[in-house]
């Protein structure tokens, strides 16, 4: 394994631990973001960067990954930026009942956006310039067990967040939103 590879596992585990204090202490258990009509849609948007979280997981750092797994990979970072964008145009407006964020919650999300960035540079530098290619193997090289498995842990992790936020989503979505689904 690339040793570039493994510091992309290390900042992927340690966005992920500080991603669990952020979104399922502050966002759902602390503020209960679901559960209020004024930020239900920012809580949509966490739902679907869960949602893409496992699959850019599974894509760039569960394997060394080459070609159409590659780009395939690339792409769900494309879409959550998106995504993650909207979140945070969303933000203003969500949590105006709080008074907005929190400073707290402001420079976790700092650190939160430096981990994931450093993370997806690390991985995506791993990679050979053959992995680039379109035809090149869905697989260059399986990583070691230990840390194959850290990363399948994390994604699947990702599915169980995900449902949570998918059902509490469903659960509390506002009438007006749901009546006109």
């Amino acid at each position: 394994m690339h040793p570039i590879h493994l510091v992309a596992l290390v900042l992927l585990l340690a966005f992920s631990a500080l991603s669990a204090l952020d979104g399922l202490y502050l966002h759902l258990y602390r503020l209960r973001l679901h559960a209020r009509p004024a930020s239900w849609n920012e809580h949509l948007w966490h739902t679907v960067r869960s949602v893409l979280f496992v699959p850019m997981v599974l894509a760039l750092f569960a394997t060394r990954s080459g070609g159409l797994l590659l780009w395939f990979g690339i792409a769900v970072v494309a879409v959550d930026q998106v995504i993650e964008a909207l979140d945070a145009a969303s933000e203003g407006a969500a949590r105006l009942e709080f008074g907005g964020l929190s400073s707290f919650e402001y420079g976790l999300h700092l650190m939160l956006t430096t981990l994931r960035a450093a993370a997806l540079t690390a991985v995506l530098v791993s990679r050979p310039a053959q992995a680039w290619a379109l035809d090149a193997p869905l697989v260059l090289e399986p990583l070691a067990a230990p840390w194959s498995f850290l990363a399948v842990q994390l994604a699947f992790t990702g599915v169980v967040v995900a449902l949570v936020h998918v059902a509490l989503a469903v659960k509390h979505c506002p009438l007006t939103r749901c009546q006109a689904a």
